[in-house]
């Protein structure tokens, strides 16, 4: 379990620097599918802003994220309308505080039409589409975005730090933050083997980040029990995840 004796200082403060984490590198559309979206997150401290796509295709629309600032969500749209056959790729480049990338997008125009890319929940309403920010429209896109399942996240409570902890050394190998924005998803990449458990929550007053020492039974106790603070599956009995020969985990839902 996680080492409750010695307590934990997972500070904020040693955080690296703000760095972008990009969903995707690359956008392939294909012949049929006309909408994807790109999420910029913030694996690092502070703040990720001025947020910005920008393309010179003229068979390609960028919506920015509202605020543009990490993490946010990025829509792309192709329109194949009195394009010839064949197929069509661009550069867009993503703008940050902290530097740029490059977002290859790619699609073919069929030299006969077809129909577009059916959605899951073609049978709603027309009145559902028009409703770019409901909850169910955003957890489709996360979805899309993840290839999986997404939890029904409805209550707004900031912005969340996500520790991803080494087992035998009980220091964090990774950050991320996450936000209502993309549902309170998280991802981690490039993920040596290893075992590890995830704590997620806000900073405490201290900076810090689930900081708990040895209570009854020697059971972790939260150092401000007011501050969110939990681990997968729960806080006091966590689990520890084994990542190995590139396997992946997903599906991880954490309880606040």
């Amino acid at each position: 379990a996680l080492d409750a004796a010695g307590g934990t200082d997972l500070s904020l403060e040693d955080l690296p620097t703000a760095s972008a984490l990009y969903s995707h590198e690359a956008l392939p559309f294909g012949e049929a599918k006309d909408e994807r979206k790109l999420i910029v997150a913030n694996a690092g401290s502070g703040t990720i802003d001025g947020i910005s796509a920008q393309t010179s295709a003229n068979w390609l629309t960028v919506e920015d994220c509202s605020d543009g600032t990490a993490p946010c969500v990025i829509t792309f749209t192709v329109n194949r309308d009195g394009l010839a056959a064949g197929s069509y790729s661009t550069a867009v480049t993503v703008d940050t505080s902290v530097g740029s990338k490059d977002i290859t997008v790619a699609m073919s125009v069929p030299s006969v039409a077809t129909e577009p890319a059916a959605d899951d929940d073609d049978d709603t309403d027309d009145d559902d589409d028009d409703d770019a920010d409901s909850l169910e429209d955003l957890m489709d896109k996360v979805e899309d975005i993840f290839g999986g399942p997404a939890y029904n996240n409805s209550t707004d409570i900031g912005t969340l730090y996500v520790a991803l902890i080494d087992q035998k050394t009980q220091t964090p190998v990774a950050w991320i933050q996450t936000n209502l924005g993309i549902n309170y998803q998280f991802e981690f990449t490039g993920i040596a083997d290893g075992s590890y458990y995830i704590l997620a929550g806000k900073a405490d007053p201290d900076s810090n980040l689930c900081n708990w020492s040895e209570g009854t039974g020697g059971l972790p106790v939260l150092a401000h029990p007011d501050v969110p603070c939990t681990a997968y599956p729960t806080f006091n009995y966590p689990q520890v995840l084994t990542i190995q020969g590139n396997n992946t985990l997903d599906s991880i839902t954490l309880g606040l």
